[in-house]
């Protein structure tokens, strides 16, 4: 992977967004929505680099 520390740095912003809305909302719903959000943006963050490699 070419920038290691952009992709640790996506996900640690969106663990950090999953913690403030899980504390906010605490809805399952609202739950299942960020984390499908976190897993579409890491794989799709994955795929754009291993296409440029």
């Amino acid at each position: 992977m070419k920038y290691p520390s952009v992709f640790f740095s996506v996900v640690f912003v969106w663990l950090v967004v999953d913690s403030v809305a899980m504390a906010i909302a605490r809805r399952s719903l609202t739950y299942e929505l960020y984390i499908a959000a976190i897993v579409f943006s890491v794989v799709m963050f994955l795929i754009g680099f291993w296409r440029n490699q």
